[in-house]
């Protein structure tokens, strides 16, 4: 059955043996400034000869894809941008109406293997598509729990490896990963993508590094609010797209309905995912390392699973169900829902991952860093707060970064691109100015606060006797309030017309092609690392209900 409001989409939308550990510092600028370029527009070709069989045989990197579901046909669709430089003779999952769909559609877009990139061939069994296939390398787009298992098989087959975040929901897991990677000296990138995005390289490289325009960072925020409606559960196939119990139990999920319950909505129980936190905050809670090149020393953490309780999602999944029953006519019809009945009330316990979760760090960083005359003594602080919720989408997803010079708000959105320069702050006109200005004016004529909208508040008026009835009007407004900050915003040349997975998937791409090291990659697996330690920490911190602190070695593999 098709329920109208269930199964849709969530969010759309390393080191070779010879090579010493990456340290904590901030990566090469060089290396980053360079990619950024690339990533801005320019797509290059292949150019070295690698160890292809068939037509495409040294022009193309030939790449696998292990698991096919939302996210390992994001990383193909993204991936278009790049059928110079990559193909996809390969595919493998093992729910066959993934794996239908990932044959189909790479075969349909030209990017299998092939003269034409019409050739694409399914696997049930990713190891047997790692022996019987030609590859260079593989992306990993399984369920989080299962991440190392199939990029450590893949490195020692001699594959280079690019793994989506969140690495694994195991730290331990995750280790074995990085592990592995130095053994085998094969490539393991890890997709947190918005380390190769050229906007995001362009803040920590000059905005933030070299011009230290926001000056000291002492507070972050972010936020992924998603609504109910991209929240709900995902259906339990029935019929030929139902998994037997021994293909579930096979690869490590219950049996029954429940089994196939949480196979479908993985990232919401624990053995198999790391909850809204994996699925969402990754993401931003690593640039919050990334922009400061420090990791956090303590946590606290609220949340819960508030909203998606037993009762909820057993009303939720069978209430359609019975609705559908009393419309139906047809005694056939009304058979198979009756089968079906029986099946999703089978659901009885709610996701076992907080729905909800609000998470305070505390960073420190030198002084020297930031060249401030505030605070005292050689470390400072940077508070930040992290939100995610999945029952409202007010204001999306976004990070915000305040500096005692300017406040940054930033994200993969492109309404969120502004950088707001406090009034007692050096004048940026300068920055301004050539082809590939630091910062770009905002065309807003108006004093800033805090302001997300991009069209006007609905109470102004182009009148403006009736606009000065509003709190705007000088009689009316608060003494406390600072004067308005000066709008600006990240630079056009920064921009890029492609998905936001491109430029971290050519970035890796580009790096298997020339025999690259993990020093090319924007986010080898020791950065992986250290940020899954970061994100599970978040669990820890809920279940204990207290400050949580890092050790510095917790950082280490």
């Amino acid at each position: 059955m098709n329920f109208k409001h269930i199964g849709q989409d969530n969010s759309k939308k390393e080191e070779t043996t010879t090579n010493s550990e990456p340290s904590l510092t901030r990566r090469n600028f060089l290396r980053n400034s360079s990619t950024a370029s690339v990533g801005a527009g320019l797509i290059v070709t292949s150019k070295t000869a690698l160890g292809q069989e068939g037509p495409d045989k040294g022009t193309k990197v030939r790449c696998g894809i292990i698991g096919y579901g939302d996210e390992g046909k994001a990383l193909r669709e993204s991936s278009m941008f790049l059928k110079d430089l990559v193909c996809f003779p390969a595919v493998s999952d093992i729910w066959p109406r993934n794996l239908r769909a990932g044959v189909g559609q790479i075969a349909a877009s030209k990017q299998g293997g092939g003269e034409d990139g019409s050739i694409c061939n399914g696997y049930a069994e990713p190891e047997e598509m790692i022996k019987k296939e030609e590859l260079d390398c593989v992306i990993v787009a399984t369920p989080d729990f299962v991440h190392h298992k199939y990029s450590i098989m893949g490195m020692e087959a001699g594959l280079d490896v690019y793994s989506e975040k969140l690495m694994s929901n195991s730290v331990d897991f995750a280790r074995q990963m990085v592990q592995s990677q130095q053994k085998t000296g094969k490539l393991l990138q890890i997709g947190h993508q918005r380390r190769s995005n050229p906007r995001y390289m362009h803040v920590k490289n000059e905005i933030i590094e070299k011009r230290k325009l926001l000056g000291w960072i002492t507070h972050m925020t972010a936020q992924w609010n998603r609504s109910r409606g991209g929240s709900v559960p995902r259906e339990i196939p029935q019929g030929k797209d139902a998994l037997s119990d021994e293909i579930l139990q096979k690869y490590g999920y219950n049996g029954g309905a429940k089994g196939m319950f949480e196979f479908r909505n993985w990232r919401m129980y624990k053995k198999f995912g790391g909850g809204i936190i994996s699925d969402l905050g990754a993401h931003q809670i690593d640039i919050f390392n990334w922009l400061l090149d420090e990791y956090p020393v303590s946590i606290f953490a609220q949340g819960g699973t508030d909203y998606y309780t037993g009762e909820f999602l057993n009303d939720l999944l069978t209430s359609e169900v019975k609705e559908a029953m009393e419309k139906t006519k047809s005694k056939k019809r009304k058979a198979k829902l009756e089968a079906e009945l029986k099946i999703v009330e089978q659901i009885k316990d709610g996701y076992e991952h907080a729905d909800n979760v609000m998470a305070f760090f505390e960073y420190q960083t030198k002084r020297d860093k930031w060249g401030t005359k505030g605070g005292s003594g050689d470390t400072l602080k940077t508070r930040a707060y992290y939100q995610v919720l999945t029952t409202s989408s007010s204001q999306k997803f976004y990070e915000k970064f305040m500096g005692e010079d300017a406040t940054m708000s930033i994200s993969e959105l492109t309404e969120y691109n502004q950088i707001y320069r406090e009034a007692h702050a050096d004048s940026w006109e300068e920055l301004a100015n050539g082809e590939k200005p630091v910062v770009e004016k905002n065309l807003s004529k108006e004093e800033i606060y805090h302001k997300f909208w991009e069209q006007p508040a609905p109470w102004r008026s182009i009148d403006k006797a009736k606009n000065d009835k509003w709190l705007s009007g000088k009689s009316l407004t608060d003494a406390r309030v600072s004067k308005g900050l000066d709008p600006w915003e990240i630079p056009s040349h920064a921009q890029f017309e492609e998905r936001p997975h491109t430029p971290h998937l050519r970035n890796f791409f580009e790096t298997v092609r020339d025999g690259g090291s993990q020093d090319d990659l924007n986010c080898p697996a020791i950065e992986g690392f250290r940020t899954t330690v970061t994100c599970m920490k978040i669990h820890d911190a809920l279940a204990n209900g207290g400050k949580l602190e890092f050790k510095p070695e917790e950082f280490e593999v």
